[in-house]
């Protein structure tokens, strides 16, 4: 990826979330940082695909959906 450019890609993988493994998929961006490379994404999940039931607290109630983010720099070693 050229320094003065980002990318982004369709990603896929697995989500391990109280003890179940589901697969995942969701927009990955590359980014030049310094020497290294910054890579950010983000996925939507329905925790019931867990096993997870929502709690709720009171009349307020927890969605069921919910957005994992996921951030790592990779720099040179």
């Amino acid at each position: 990826v050229p320094a003065d450019e980002d990318a982004a890609w369709q990603g896929e993988g697995e989500l391990t979330f109280h003890g179940v493994t589901r697969p995942v998929a969701g927009i990955l961006r590359m980014e030049c940082e310094g020497a290294g490379l910054r890579l950010e994404g983000s996925a939507e999940i329905d925790v019931t695909d867990f096993g997870v039931q929502p709690p709720s607290l009171l009349l307020v109630k927890v969605h069921k959906e919910v957005r994992v983010d996921l951030r790592a720099i990779a720099e040179p070693g």
